[in-house]
């Protein structure tokens, strides 16, 4: 408890500290999962010819934006203002998946409805967000659409004991994905 500040309330003591969970939940993304979305942005941005930024996803909720700066879409790092993000046009806003399935093994991909709010935040008319999904035999994506009909229920990871993460899910149906390409090299 070294370095921690402590209210002593006569039976128990309280953390001073509301900026600090004292639980904090596990994150479930692993450096491989990073990996693997750097790796499909990769592939992403040499078939749309853009650049993409990984986003902090603890302050956007999105994992990337990609911009193409030779038309004056999008966003480009601020050299005056420390390389914080300036914005030129817009951007589309990505949020990935990577699967370990093919994309026809299900009827549809699941995605956390807040996911999905977050999509919708960003989503403009000349900018999109999309959700893009890597499949074992392609990478496909769907832009946010309030008529896209979507399937919601309440599920997410029961098996590791995370009562928080069990949440409302939307289930997108596979037949609204766009594929991109059927190669997963650059």
């Amino acid at each position: 408890m070294k370095g921690q500040r402590f209210l002593v309330t006569g039976k128990c003591l309280i953390e001073m500290s509301l900026a600090q969970d004292p639980f904090p939940r596990s994150r479930y993304e692993s450096r491989d999962d990073l990996t693997n979305e750097l790796q499909v942005m990769d592939i992403i941005c040499q078939h749309w010819k853009c650049k993409a930024i990984k986003l902090n996803d603890r302050r956007f909720n999105i994992d990337f934006v990609a911009y193409r700066v030779a038309e004056g879409f999008g966003v480009v790092p601020d050299k005056e203002r420390r390389n914080r993000i300036q914005n030129t046009a817009g951007g589309v806003y990505i949020e990935v998946r990577c699967r370990n399935n093919k994309k026809n093994d299900y009827d549809t991909m699941m995605l956390a409805e807040k996911k999905w709010i977050e999509l919708k935040k960003y989503s403009m008319p000349h900018s999109p967000a999309i959700f893009l999904v890597s499949w074992e035999d392609c990478i496909g994506y769907v832009k946010y659409d309030d008529h896209l009909e979507v399937r919601r229920e309440w599920g997410g990871r029961k098996h590791l004991r995370d009562t928080e993460d069990v949440e409302p899910m939307i289930h997108i149906p596979i037949s609204a994905f766009k594929i991109v390409t059927t190669t997963k090299s650059s």
